[in-house]
């Protein structure tokens, strides 16, 4: 679960909650709690939930999905902590699509309940368009929620906004390729579902299953960052109900030698989805999206996702002395001062920042073009710029992160060289 999750450290009180919402107080149990193979309950249960926590009111359909909350509400926290890598931005200028948005319309209206952004929603079927539509208005939320239907051959990220483009996109895609294979999921499933699924056929399969829906979007992503490049800085993002789609996946980005992605895992009770993002700029993620949990004390990398996790955007130092933040800070700057004649460093507010246009000014074989006085013209190559900040973490530890850049490799030998250099000068 999200750390951020609102459900993470105490889960939904029934019995206070019925009392909130009193529809819900017909299907609790002599257990304080409610049947979750009874379809109703777990729907009004949803209900409960978004109205008291979220302020909220939605309709659901007893033909169509009925949303977890507090696995949507992961997906959007997730999203949050992308663009929130990214420079500073205003909430109230964010556009997000949700692709197959359902009846319920959640993602749309959590997000814009939590950070004000404005959504593109759209879907296949005509009853979730006509439910989804009326969710929106009862929330007075249609001046920043569009509802629009396509179908099934539509290009996925053409209904944008006049000359804009998203700033991220969204997807829960049909897990399944065919009726067959569903029912035959449930079959080997090691124990009966937790709880009851009633759905329409097209928000559960899909021509060639959750991995050909999702790879769609990727080559479609990059026939739009051929054209656009204001699109570069989109984050794409789709969920995965399995995981070997997510690895089949990766390996297709990574066929494309496209490093500029991020993976996670959702868990939430006995149910567990992946996600991933991509995007074609060189603006890096934060460290802790690309290892979830980066840094932190008794952390780790869910087992599933080693093998499928991009380069590494952080990296961190131990230092030694008994100097001060201020003190130590300035003792890196002073190291990178050797570079200055190619690096342009900022000092200022516990952080200090950099970039170099040319790639790893620090390596050998830079040195020794500069040597053979060549022109800087002939030195400087295409997409060589790098852009990293360097800040103290506690007292004790240099966090360096890579802000922007293509190469992998040139931030490994950045971190590379400053700690070299850090151990000779004992800071």
């Amino acid at each position: 679960m999200h750390p951020r999750n609102i459900y993470a450290a105490n889960s939904p009180q029934f019995v206070d909650l019925a009392e909130y919402y009193p529809a819900l107080k017909q299907f609790l149990n002599k257990n304080s709690s409610i049947d979750f193979s009874n379809y109703e309950a777990v729907c009004t249960l949803s209900q409960a939930l978004l109205e008291r926590d979220f302020n909220l009111k939605i309709d659901l359909p007893v033909t169509r999905l009925c949303p977890r909350v507090a696995n949507r509400l992961n997906y959007i926290l997730w999203i949050q902590d992308l663009l929130d890598s990214n420079e500073p931005h205003n909430d109230d200028n964010v556009l997000g699509l949700d692709i197959g948005t359902g009846a319920s319309c959640i993602y749309p209206l959590l997000g814009c309940r939590l950070r004000n952004w404005k959504f593109i929603a759209t879907d296949i079927d005509p009853v979730a368009i006509s439910t989804a539509s009326q969710n929106v208005l009862q929330n007075n939320m249609q001046y920043r929620i569009a509802i629009l239907q396509t179908s099934a051959n539509s290009p996925f990220f053409t209904p944008s906004r006049e000359q804009n483009t998203f700033d991220f996109t969204m997807c829960n895609p049909p897990f399944y390729s065919s009726v067959t294979e569903m029912q035959e999921s449930q079959i080997f499933k090691r124990r009966p579902p937790h709880s009851i699924t009633l759905a329409s056929e097209t928000e559960l399969v899909t021509t060639g299953g959750e991995l050909e829906f999702v790879s769609r979007m990727l080559y479609e992503s990059v026939q739009l960052a051929a054209k656009n490049v204001a699109t570069k800085k989109t984050w794409y993002t789709s969920m995965f109900g399995k995981l070997e789609s997510l690895k089949e996946f990766v390996q297709k980005l990574r066929e494309l030698e496209l490093d500029n992605y991020v993976v996670t895992e959702f868990v939430q009770a006995m149910t567990r989805r992946w996600a991933v993002a991509w995007r074609f700029g060189f603006d890096r993620p934060a460290p802790n999206l690309t290892r979830p949990g980066f840094n932190d004390e008794g952390s780790y990398v869910s087992t599933a996702l080693k093998g499928l996790l991009p380069p590494l955007t952080g990296c961190t130092i131990e230092l030694h002395s008994d100097k001060t933040v201020d003190q130590k800070l300035s003792l890196v700057h002073e190291i990178l001062l050797e570079y200055e004649e190619f690096m342009h460093l900022v000092l200022k507010s516990y952080t200090l920042t950099g970039t170099s246009d040319q790639g790893n000014v620090w390596s050998r074989s830079f040195r020794r073009r500069k040597r053979q006085k060549l022109e800087h013209r002939e030195i400087k190559a295409a997409d060589t710029t790098f852009r990293f900040q360097i800040s103290v973490m506690g007292t004790s530890t240099l966090l360096i992160q890579w802000i922007f850049g293509s190469s992998a490799v040139t931030f490994e030998s950045f971190c590379g060289m400053l700690k070299k250099k850090i151990q000779e000068r004992n800071v």
